[in-house]
């Protein structure tokens, strides 16, 4: 019998009926109450390998006084990210953050990725995110100026899929973004300090071939999904925290100084994509994945908002995240 345990509570039924299912996948002990005060009752039991809680149950629990930081917690919402937020700000040990879109259900897919990557700690790859057989192309990326061949391409294997224009583009910026922030951002000297951030981005910048960036991009004929990822590891829950603030507030990151293109890479990620996640081992790789439901119409994609991860490997922080948006309607 495995040692995993899993606590779940939402108010709605139909999510526990869902999540009975979906987490019997993980081989764990599950636990489902049915109410808050079975869920506060359950939460004075023991302690969990995660606990998956509803933001009225978490809300509710933190109003108890419980210290809800003893286990990885994965907190759901029905509220946009924008709203949230500052609940989840003032939790000063909140490092893990997931927002699914008001409008659309959680996908069993995407909750057991969430719970099974802080179960097993292995929050690295792509793959998670797409079915078997999904069909990938990586690039090492060292030369600033020539990182538009490997954007191209990218550009034409999505013109291969007969992908519509509009998400083509969406992939392009994303690739320029996040390869700009891969290569003038992150990389850092033997002090941890920034050592090209101030560079023009105009300019000709070639990494050592242990510094070279990694972009990768797959699809499962339902799902596109790219991702760069560089062997710093510098991106931190304040910084994050820092641009989402600016993104809800309606701020320009052409305000935020010293923060430079990450902060308009996730702008622009967060309005082109439909999942987004930050996969981080602190001084040694950070990974940036952008999912991209292909058979969403324009229309579709318009009215979603997209959902949001961090995932840290950081051995001492307690881990949370916020799935926004599960459906609303209570099994009959």
């Amino acid at each position: 019998m495995s040692k995993r345990t899993i606590l779940f509570y939402d108010h709605h039924r139909q999510n526990r009926k869902d999540a009975v299912r979906v987490l019997a996948a993980t081989g764990s002990h599950c636990y489902y109450p049915d109410t808050l005060q079975e869920l506060e009752q359950a939460i004075h039991s023991k302690t969990y390998s995660v606990q998956v809680i509803d933001i009225e149950g978490h809300r509710y629990l933190t109003e108890k006084g419980l210290d809800l930081e003893k286990s990885p917690t994965i907190v759901l919402s029905q509220e946009k990210l924008g709203r949230v937020l500052p609940y989840f700000s003032q939790i000063k040990t909140f490092t893990n953050f997931v927002a699914k879109n008001k409008d659309g259900r959680l996908s069993p897919r995407d909750l057991l990725v969430a719970v099974s990557k802080i179960l097993y700690m292995d929050i690295f790859g792509l793959s998670k995110y797409l079915n078997w057989g999904a069909s990938n192309r990586i690039y090492q990326v060292r030369d600033s100026t020539s990182r538009g061949d490997y954007i191209k391409s990218v550009t034409e294997f999505c013109q291969t899929l007969k992908l519509r224009k509009s998400l083509i583009q969406s992939v392009y910026i994303i690739c320029e973004e996040l390869l700009m922030n891969a290569i003038f951002d992150a990389p850092r000297d033997e002090h941890g300090q920034a050592k090209y951030a101030d560079i023009d981005r105009t300019k000709k910048l070639i990494l050592d071939p242990h510094q070279s960036a990694r972009l990768e991009v797959a699809t499962d004929g339902e799902r596109l999904a790219i991702s760069v990822s560089d062997p710093f590891g510098a991106i931190t829950r304040g910084v994050v925290i820092d641009y989402l603030s600016k993104c809800f507030s309606g701020d320009q990151f052409s305000d935020i100084g010293s923060t430079g293109g990450a902060g308009l890479g996730l702008y622009f990620c967060l309005n082109s994509v439909s999942n987004f996640t930050i996969n981080v081992d602190p001084g040694r790789k950070s990974e940036f994945i952008g999912l991209f439901d292909i058979n969403l119409s324009i229309k579709e994609h318009v009215k979603s908002h997209a959902s949001f991860h961090f995932f840290t490997t950081e051995n001492q922080a307690s881990q949370f995240q916020a799935l926004d948006q599960l459906p609303t309607k209570i099994a009959k």
